[in-house]
């Protein structure tokens, strides 16, 4: 079959309910952990009411947008797969809301605790109010419901390549439950035991994130457009310098930061 012909619409499973209630609330909590909306109160609070309605009136429009990208899924899943990744689809318009929801509400949390502010600002919350206290609840349970997709790859790299081969079919269901609940204690307590983990989060998150998501795909380009070529003015071989270059950036400025107050910390390694 024409890979340009098939419709994954079709061949969908229509047996089970991909958006159930259930579905929709794991994702709507989801949304709510990865955004902080819970926050914007707090956050908004010295920045004065006209200020703030603005910025509010943009966060509610760009939810809107957020939510109902949040109860799709995935591009296989869709009626119409093409609009997934078209210039205004379903992808960039997602990523464009969390990107501009993300910014907003991590500058304006920063203005409001300033120097004080945590490696997450929902910890500057005071635990004695009951909002405070609601909103750490609903992050956490957001969090604990969304866990699993973190683990995902790791899980299925560790079952796949090392650990299904060497068990009989009648014991596999059993070892596969086994491996996903060792991954994920083991994963949970190395975090607990972290004395600095929002020092080693950012390290990960300077280092291997901007690889990943800047560098790698940059470099892919180049290499799948080589024999091609990159187009009128060489447009695509300057988009994809400047994102490399960019990508470089971002990761010796946040390592030399990260160094930098790792070495403020005394007995970092103790």
């Amino acid at each position: 079959m024409d890979g340009r012909n098939y419709d994954a619409y079709e061949h969908r499973d229509n047996g089970i309910d991909k958006l159930s209630y259930v579905t929709a609330l794991m994702h709507l909590m989801k949304f709510i952990w990865s955004t902080g909306m819970l926050i914007v109160p707090y956050a908004f609070q010295n920045i004065g009411w006209l200020m703030a309605l603005g910025i509010l009136i943009v966060i509610i429009a760009l939810t809107t947008i957020g939510l109902h990208v949040m109860f799709l899924n995935v591009e296989e899943d869709m009626k119409e797969p093409l609009d997934f990744v078209k210039t205004f689809g379903v992808l960039n318009a997602f990523m464009l809301a969390t990107f501009l929801l993300a910014a907003i509400l991590g500058l304006t949390g920063y203005w409001f605790y300033g120097e004080e502010t945590a490696a997450n600002f929902i910890l500057n919350i005071p635990i004695s109010q009951s909002y405070g206290q609601f909103a750490k609840i609903i992050c956490m349970s957001a969090f604990y419901f969304s866990y699993p997709m973190h683990c995902y790859v790791l899980v299925d790299i560790v079952w796949n390549t090392y650990c299904m081969h060497k068990c009989q079919s009648i014991h596999r269901p059993l070892f596969d439950i086994l491996a996903r609940v060792a991954v994920t204690f083991l994963s949970a307590n190395v975090a607990a035991l972290l004395r600095y983990l929002d020092i080693i989060a950012a390290l990960t998150g300077c280092l291997p994130l901007n690889f990943l998501v800047l560098i790698l795909p940059a470099v892919m380009d180049l290499c799948v457009l080589y024999e091609s070529g990159y187009g009128r003015y060489k447009l695509s071989l300057i988009r994809d310098i400047c994102l490399i270059s960019f990508g470089i950036l971002l990761s010796l400025v946040g390592v030399s930061t990260i160094s930098y107050e790792i070495v403020k910390i005394p007995h970092f390694v103790t």
